[in-house]
Parts: C-alpha cells; sequence; structure tokens
C-alpha cells in the first residue's frame, strides 16, 4: 500500500506541475484543483466533512481545512458551504494537494449555474480570494522575515474578497481599553512566544478582515448566520473587537497591542445585526470552530455555557484538546459548571471592581474591561502558552493560565485572580508536566529509531526461527536416511534368499 500511496501523491504533484506550466491567459480564467462530488450518503451514512477527510485524508480532524477551502463560493444549488455536519449530494469540494483516492478528480470545477437557495447569497461581486492549495493544518505557517503574511501577496489589499460590510452596519468602535493592555503588558513575552502557529477561534459577531491590524491573519472562518460561507464581516463590531484585544498587531514600529498578535483568528459569526443567538446555533457554532482546527475558542456574550445544547458543545470541544474561555454573563441567575479546559471570566475595571455583579463561584480569573472583552484578553494568554508549549494539552494550558494568575483578594469574587500573561509563559510549568512533555519529546524524536530498532529486532527473530527450522529439517532427514539404512540392512540379513556376503557369512 506505501507504494501506491507514494504514487498516488508523486502524480497528483505532477499534474500540479502540469497545471502552473498553463499559460498566463488561460490561468486567469480557469484554476486546476483537486476536487471531490459529495455523493451524499457513502456507506449507509450522510456524509460530513469529518468523513470526507477520514476517508481521502487519512484524518478526520482535518475537516477544519475543507471548510477554510470551500466556505467562500457557492455549490451547483447556490447554496454554501457553512456546517461541517450537512455536505449535500453535487457539491463540488476542493480538497487539498495530498488527498488521495479514485473518487477524486483533477481538473477545472463545473461552474455554478443553479440560482442561489433561498436564504443564500449570491457570489460577491468583488473578485474571490485565489484558492490555495495548503498541505496540512495548521494553515498559517510561522512567519518570516522578508515573507508576507499568510493570506496576502505582496502589493495585495489584506484579506482581499472579504465578504463587504453592509451599508445597513453600523459596527460599533472597541472600547478604550489601553488601561489595560499596560496592566498586562504582553510584550515582555514576545520575545519567547507571540502565539505564532495558533488558531484563535472568536465566536460572536464575526471579524472585519479588512482591519490593518489583523491583516492577512483572519481566516475564512464561517458563517452560521447568513448561510453565505465567510465569517470575515463584522455588522456589531463585537467580535472584531475581541479579536483585536487578543491578537491586534498594529505593524507600526513593533507597537502591537493584542495579547498575541502572531495567532491566526477564526472567525465563527452567529450574530447580525443583534446579539440575541439561539442555543442551537450557538452550539452549532462551538463544533464548526473546533473543526476548523481552532486550539483556542473565545466566545462572545451571545453565548450561555450554561445551555444544555451548549455546553454539551463546549464538553465536546475540551475533550477535542480545545480550550474554551466564556465570559460570565452579567447578573446571571444561572452558573456554568466549571470544567478543566473551560475559563470563565468575570471583567474588571482599573480600580478592581467587577464590571458586574458576578454570584459567589461564578468566575475562574478575571481580566480588563466588559465580560467579552475581558475573555479575549484570556483567550489571547492561552494562544501564548499554547505557541509556547505545543504539545501542551487543553486541560493544562488552562491551568498554566490559572496557576499564573496574579492572585487578589476574595477568590470567590475574583477566582485564581488577574490574568497575567508575562507569567503565564515566563514561569516554568510544574515539574511533573515538563517531565511528560519532555518525556513525549523524546518518544517523538526517536519515534525513527524505535522503528527501526524494532524492525532489526523482528528480523533476528526470523533469521533464528529460519536457522532452527532448516537444522531440525536436515536432522530429521538425517534420521530417516540412517532409519532406511537400517531397515534395508535388517530385510537383507532376513531374506533366505539372498546370497550373503563374506562379512555377513563371518557376522552369521
Amino acid at each position: 500500500m506505501r507504494w501506491r500511496t507514494t504514487l498516488a501523491v508523486a502524480v497528483a504533484a505532477t499534474l500540479s506541475l502540469v497545471a502552473a506550466a498553463v499559460p498566463a491567459a488561460a490561468a486567469a480564467t480557469e484554476s486546476y484543483v483537486l476536487y471531490y462530488t459529495a455523493v451524499g450518503t457513502y456507506q449507509g451514512s450522510p456524509e460530513t466533512l469529518w468523513t470526507i477527510a477520514g476517508r481521502f485524508l487519512g484524518d478526520a480532524d482535518r475537516a477544519g481545512e475543507l471548510l477554510d477551502l470551500n466556505s467562500a463560493d457557492p455549490q451547483p444549488d447556490g447554496a454554501r458551504l457553512t456546517d461541517p455536519a450537512i455536505v449535500h449530494a453535487g457539491w463540488n469540494l476542493v480538497m487539498p494537494w495530498d488527498a488521495i483516492g479514485s473518487d477524486l478528480h483533477y481538473g477545472v470545477l463545473p461552474p455554478v449555474t443553479s440560482k442561489p437557495s433561498a436564504g443564500a447569497s449570491a457570489r460577491p461581486t468583488t473578485p474571490p480570494v485565489p484558492r490555495q492549495q495548503v498541505p496540512q493544518r495548521p494553515l498559517s505557517p510561522p512567519k518570516t522575515v522578508g515573507q508576507s503574511r499568510p493570506g496576502t501577496t505582496p502589493g495585495s489589499t489584506p484579506n482581499a474578497g472579504s465578504r463587504p460590510t453592509p451599508a445597513a452596519c453600523r459596527p460599533i468602535s472597541p472600547p478604550d481599553l489601553a488601561w489595560g493592555q499596560q496592566q498586562l503588558n504582553p510584550s515582555q513575552s514576545w520575545r519567547r512566544a507571540d502565539g505564532d502557529g495558533v488558531r484563535l477561534a472568536v465566536v460572536g459577531s464575526g471579524v472585519d478582515g479588512t482591519r490593518v491590524d489583523l491583516a492577512g491573519r483572519v481566516a475564512a472562518g464561517a458563517d452560521i448566520v447568513g448561510g453565505t460561507g465567510r465569517g470575515d464581516a463584522d455588522c456589531l463590531g463585537t467580535g472584531t473587537a475581541m479579536a483585536l484585544f487578543a491578537a491586534a498587531d498594529d505593524g507600526a514600529a513593533g507597537r502591537r497591542y493584542g495579547v498575541a498578535p502572531g495567532a491566526t483568528v477564526v472567525p465563527i459569526r452567529i450574530a447580525d445585526h443583534t446579539a440575541e443567538v439561539p442555543a442551537d446555533r450557538a452550539a452549532t457554532a462551538v463544533q464548526v470552530a473546533v473543526s476548523t482546527g481552532a486550539q483556542v475558542i473565545v466566545l462572545g456574550s451571545e453565548v450561555d455555557v450554561s445551555d444544555p445544547a451548549v455546553r454539551k458543545s463546549v464538553d465536546n470541544a475540551i475533550g477535542r484538546d480545545v480550550v474554551v474561555v466564556a465570559p460570565v454573563p452579567p447578573k446571571s441567575k444561572t452558573v456554568a459548571a466549571a470544567a478543566d479546559g473551560l475559563l470563565r471570566v468575570g471583567g474588571v475595571d482599573q480600580n478592581k471592581a467587577t464590571a458586574a455583579g458576578y454570584p459567589a463561584g461564578a468566575v475562574d480569573l478575571v481580566a480588563p474591561g466588559p465580560g467579552p472583552y475581558a475573555a479575549a484578553f484570556v483567550a489571547g494568554t492561552v494562544a501564548l502558552v499554547r505557541s509556547d508549549h505545543p504539545d501542551l494539552g487543553a486541560v493544562e494550558s488552562a491551568r498554566q493560565v490559572l496557576r499564573t494568575a496574579t492572585s487578589w483578594q476574595q477568590p470567590e469574587k475574583y477566582g485564581a485572580g488577574l490574568v497575567n500573561p508575562v507569567d503565564a509563559v515566563g514561569r516554568p510549568l510544574p515539574a511533573g508536566v515538563q517531565r511528560a512533555l519532555d518525556v513525549a519529546a523524546r518518544n517523538r524524536d526517536s519515534g525513527g529509531d524505535d522503528v527501526l530498532g524494532a524492525v532489526v529486532l523482528v528480523a533476528l527473530i526470523v533469521l533464528v526461527a529460519v536457522l532452527i527450522l532448516v537444522f531440525w529439517l536436515r536432522r530429521l532427514r538425517l534420521a530417516r536416511t540412517a532409519k532406511l539404512e537400517r531397515d534395508r540392512a535388517t530385510d537383507r540379513q532376513d531374506d533366505p534368499f539372498h546370497e550373503k556376503s563374506g562379512a555377513e557369512l563371518v557376522g552369521s
């Protein structure tokens, strides 16, 4: 099977090189891609992005790549891919370059001739983003000096092709939380970690992908409410503000004011002109965020974690190694149960006063500003930890943020205290946790040697077994030959008609 896989990858790479050689004029109108036409049901089960990723990529967790590659464009029936659990028969899904399977096609995608179905938006009039085949997650490669940021090309407009903000939208401006940024001072940790390599999903009103301070680091995401396929537009402005406090980078002489300016923001849009969101939509949004490969999910104030459907999705996300950060609703009558991997965040002002009346025990830690913006500061801190320790799991990453918080009085009110990005990265992990990471790293680094050693050991065992078998068969053959000689000698002596030799006569 290995040679077949290698051959298939080689063929795909060769076809890619052939497509690259097509004249520029033709490439401007036709784009050759590797794609799969969904059949709706496969082996008796409905197709989803997870089953398709498992079938052609060998890893169901790579469903997020398929969502990123296909959420921007309408399908033949006019609908768009917004939910990884819903794939219609006849949809053409662009696949990553390393997809393998006999049902894949290579060529120009069939044209979309159907009109958009009810509730689906028409194709944007602005040119779409050129489709790129990404090797594998994470989708944002590490930044290198002299290279443009992921998602941009030299001289291009950042995040070109984002869905334009409707004229009716009047997004709010981000609140002035400079005092909070100065208080946390996350820049002291950036020499060690700045969030690079981490995907941070913002579940809320979307994120304005045209902002310069987020240039090239806003993925297409998903639009759960509008069904347009992309989450990189914002009518309310709260989601954009959360993204700014978590990961903004203004690029001016290195003056960056997001906690994790190297992280990639994945916008999951669930609110349009109002912050009221049905629980089932919020629950779906958390599942979609997990499918995009996010390691951190920050929830807007539109999401109620105490709702059973939402909580089920949150617990599933934690089980999939994702840290979930949620603001505690102001004056909430219900308290979301605590859990490892879930960080319930309260907001405080400059005088350490809570920004809202929180029930006792509802808050795990606090951060500057109102609830959703405080949660964004904490989510950025988690991104720093996961960037610094890529092998650290969600539960231990959340614990590191809690154990390094600046302790305040009244833990029933402030929880572990004020989030501390600098200590979260600078303070060593507990000895037991660090030893486990070191052992895992050694095992990973020596994986090739272990495999070689196992192969050699098996070969030696087989060789010894073969030698023993050969020796045993030889002994058996010699014993049988000797027995046949003895039997023939006995038969000659007992035969009365056999003329005995001199030796036989003497012996008798």
